[in-house]
């Protein structure tokens, strides 16, 4: 059942390179789990907000540097509706360090 490209040794051998290739698989299996596992521990250690590392929707590509344009215009932010919620978690910290700094420069 084996292709003609494969590369299995006959008889006793290929169970001895079985074993190996199975625990190379595990080992590897085991090293994704314990790099999950740790940052999953970081990032609960970091207090981060679950909605912040939600997988964007379908198709969403990213504008470079992690900032794109608002979705809304100014008029819309003057008339009562949020143009904060089109941002991403960067455009947000970017802006609130802007506001902060204009504040203490006042």
């Amino acid at each position: 059942t084996d292709s003609p490209s494969a590369a299995l040794p006959p008889g006793e051998e290929r169970s001895e390179q079985f074993v190996l290739e199975v625990s190379e698989y595990f080992e590897r299996l085991d090293a994704i789990h314990g790099n999950i596992r740790t940052a999953i521990a970081h990032i609960r250690k970091a207090r981060i907000a679950p909605s912040t590392i939600n997988a964007p929707p379908l198709g969403f590509v990213p504008p470079s540097f992690g900032v794109g344009l608002p979705e809304a215009h100014q008029d819309d932010r003057t008339s009562g509706s949020d143009a904060s919620i089109a941002q991403g978690f960067q455009e947000c910290r970017v802006e609130r360090d802007a506001w902060k700094s204009i504040y203490e420069a006042l």
